[in-house]
């Protein structure tokens, strides 16, 4: 009987384990993005990448994690002003960047997708404001 407890406490602490482990990957996704990307000899640039956009001017920005800076940085490629909107579940921000330039989003997680149109009262905006 005693061998019999024994094994159900070790199956019930590795239950208990597993649990944790799969908790703490759901609440912190940041820590679960980098722990993969250790796991995978992947850079956790290459972990955070976002990939849905919606707009007008998806093709033409790009939204990448720098490590860095701990912020998603928003790359317009085009030849015209893009306003950049995303949010998660405490924030909405949204920043204009001007042709050619980049800014970045004042955002450690991002719930997809992220929006990118052209003009939206951008024009007259400094870049990167």
């Amino acid at each position: 009987m005693r061998s019999q407890n024994s094994g159900s406490r070790k199956a019930n602490s590795a239950w208990w384990t597993i649990s944790l482990a799969a908790l703490t990957l759901a609440l912190f996704p940041a820590h679960s993005q980098r722990v993969q990307g250790r796991c995978a000899s992947v850079n956790a640039t290459n972990a955070r990448a976002v990939i849905d956009c919606q707009g007008t001017a998806c093709s033409q920005v790009s939204l990448t994690w720098d490590e860095d800076k701990q912020q998603y940085k928003a790359q317009n490629s085009s030849d015209r002003w893009v306003r950049v909107s995303a949010a998660n579940m405490a924030a909405d921000v949204s920043i204009c960047i001007g042709p050619g330039k980049d800014a970045y989003i004042a955002l450690k997680s991002i719930v997809a997708p992220y929006r990118a149109n052209y003009g939206e009262a951008c024009d007259q905006a400094a870049p990167g404001e």
